[in-house]
């Protein structure tokens, strides 16, 4: 037996535990019911209890345990890690009396006969075969060698050895990553447009601004981060930014329609730019700083009772490890922002058909118009966001492709709401008649600048009747 760690750690959690143990079985036995037992053994809770310490141990089949013996006499000695040998010497323990097998699917699956000249054997330690016909290796544990030289396989492992078929997964992969950029794209589109234009840089368009930030770096994580499952410790930093920037995106949606209601709730007056900065501030600290405390609050917790960050692979991508924690700080937090926007637009179409004749100002229309936005952008994001949380319990569908492509498209309904439009199509014809004005304007004084530089540099040269004069004499 060895273990990850040393002798001398208190560790409790992430332990690792490869035993390697035989079973010796004197009496004559039902076999097929030992051996049933032995192979479903995986995935079992075994928990451990005193005084000082409770330990929880899932048991599961690692063929690596076959090699323990190996691994004490070549890495734990010399590394530190806590290991037991122990060996029960019984001289009635012979092959000639009784049979020994490896615990296995092996046991109880269906086989297939490989012969000789159909594999190649590890010449090492046999701890590996590959197949011939599809240069395919299979692991030790999945194969047992026979007398003659060849191999037997389970019928099931031969199939899933085949090359596997464009799968949903697949299409889903290609789907949501290809819609992924173009709406990012779309989003760093709509900020540059924001940066360029200081009109559109009112409080609902650094609201504004705030959303499209969040939901870029949102989906920037989950499409080229969230997968990257194999180290560890990026896995756990890539799962809090997307824990981050997915409670961000719905503040920062909670923020503009909580703005709306207050634009419609309120006698409009002019505000100095103290207020506005002070009314951004508190928005901003809404819309990242309470992201940031519950995931503050999440790890203490783990770590207090898990002596673990709770975050790392969760199936496929990184993000939040125990269920509870989903519940506790991702569904509870975005089904109260979501409640609350439900409220905000409720009251706000209230404000609005109570006062079908509006004053037609400039302001009354844009917060109109950004109204309508809003309530379409909730239904696309939160609806979309809301499924897509329930559909990562159920089993994949075609239904997954279409909730996965709707929800990678937000930044592309961002982009049309707020870029494409008669209004920013304006301010971009002025920007471009003034910079090609500009242009011209600077290009026509290099020239004027250039001919009275040429014209004074002629004043002063002899003219050609003086030259030709004092050529002759």
């Amino acid at each position: 037996m060895v273990t990850n760690i040393s002798c001398d750690t208190n560790e409790t959690v992430g332990v690792e535990i490869l035993a390697n143990v035989e079973f010796f079985i004197k009496e004559s036995v039902f076999r097929k019911d030992i051996e049933t037992k032995l192979v479903h053994l995986r995935e079992e809770i075994v928990n451990i209890s005193s005084d000082d310490f409770h330990i929880s141990l899932k048991v599961s089949l690692d063929q690596r345990a076959r090699n323990t013996k190996t691994m004490i006499n070549n890495a734990a000695q010399f590394t530190g890690m806590c290991y037991l040998s122990k060996t029960d010497s019984n001289d009635g323990r012979s092959h000639k009396f009784y049979t020994f097998s490896h615990v296995s699917e092996l046991l109880l699956c269906q086989q297939v006969n490989l012969e000789e000249d159909e594999i190649i054997i590890d010449s090492t330690s046999s701890s590996f075969i590959i197949l011939k016909s599809t240069n395919i290796k299979i692991q030790q544990g999945m194969f047992k060698l026979t007398a003659s030289g060849g191999a037997r396989i389970c019928v099931d492992t031969m199939k899933s050895l085949k090359k596997p078929e464009v799968g949903i997964n697949y299409i889903l992969n290609i789907v949501t990553t290809i819609a992924s950029v173009i709406s990012m794209i779309c989003l760093f589109l709509t900020f540059v447009t924001y940066c360029i234009f200081p009109n559109l840089r009112s409080i609902p368009g650094k609201n504004n601004m705030s959303l499209v930030f969040s939901l870029f770096f949102l989906q920037a994580v989950f499409t080229f981060g969230a997968s990257k499952t194999d180290h560890d410790v990026f896995c756990k930093v890539f799962g809090i930014t997307l824990h981050f920037f997915l409670l961000s995106s719905f503040a920062c949606l909670s923020v503009c329609t909580f703005h709306m209601f207050k634009a419609f709730s309120t006698i409009t007056t002019p505000h100095d730019a103290h207020h506005e900065k002070r009314t951004m501030l508190l928005y901003f600290l809404y819309s990242y700083c309470t992201p940031a405390a519950i995931i503050v609050i999440n790890i203490t917790v783990t770590l207090s009772q898990y002596n673990d960050t709770g975050y790392g692979k969760r199936e496929t991508i990184c993000f939040l490890k125990n269920a509870t924690s989903v519940i506790a700080c991702l569904i509870i937090p975005v089904a109260v922002i979501c409640c609350c926007n439900i409220i905000f637009f409720l009251m706000t179409m209230r404000k609005i058909s109570m006062t079908p004749k509006m004053e037609r100002s400039s302001t009354n229309k844009a917060t109109r118009h950004n109204s309508v936005i809003y309530i379409k952008l909730f239904s696309l994001t939160g609806i979309t966001w809301v499924l897509q949380i329930i559909d990562s319990f159920l089993a994949m569908t075609h239904l997954s492709i279409i909730i996965s492509l709707f929800n990678s498209l937000q930044g592309v309904y961002i982009f049309l709401s707020y870029t494409c439009n008669s209004r920013v199509a304006n301010m971009y014809r002025n920007l471009f008649i003034r910079y090609t004005e500009d242009h011209d304007s600077n290009a026509t004084k290099c020239t004027n600048i250039s001919t009275f530089a040429t014209e004074k540099h002629l004043k002063y040269l002899p003219n050609s009747g003086s030259a030709s004069e004092n050529t002759v004499l």
